[in-house]
């Protein structure tokens, strides 16, 4: 019972909006809305570094829409225990018709 507490406790799930596009115009961009779940491997909260990997749904949206797979992980470094930075690759994968990769390095904060 404690390994799956403890696997639990490793693990959590992301749900996020955004844009995705070039940094010419905001007008240019497309919308993406994501549901993905994450995995923690060193969740000792005393730890500064925490590092992850995530995976999941991604829908793109501007005029149509389009269904994708997303992966990625990254680093989160706490300043504080529930306030840190965040670096992350993800990779959004569109595989109806020709596959398409939609790579791209995210930085943000960490709050939990």
């Amino acid at each position: 019972a404690n390994l799956e507490a403890e696997a639990l406790r490793d693990a959590g799930v992301i749900l996020e909006a955004g844009a995705l596009g070039p940094n010419r115009s905001l007008s240019d961009s497309l919308g993406v809305a994501s549901f993905d779940g994450v995995y923690h491997f060193l969740p000792d909260r005393d730890r500064k570094l925490d590092p992850f990997v995530n995976g999941g749904y991604s829908l793109m949206f501007r005029s149509g829409h389009a269904h994708l797979g997303n992966y990625g992980g990254g680093v989160n470094y706490w300043f504080a225990r529930h306030f840190g930075a965040r670096v992350e690759f993800r990779d959004h994968l569109r595989t109806q018709g020709v596959a398409v990769h939609y790579w791209g390095v995210r930085f943000g904060i960490s709050i939990h």
